[in-house]
């Protein structure tokens, strides 16, 4: 299933600094933590 969402820019950010940290893949990969 694909699944769009609209983020802010403060999100992505955020949710770029997580993937970083996390050592993650992909911004899809921290989302389905």
């Amino acid at each position: 299933m694909k699944l769009s969402i609209s983020l802010s820019e403060e999100d992505v950010a955020l949710v770029d600094a997580y993937v970083e940290r996390a050592g993650l893949p992909s911004r899809s990969a921290a989302i389905q933590k």
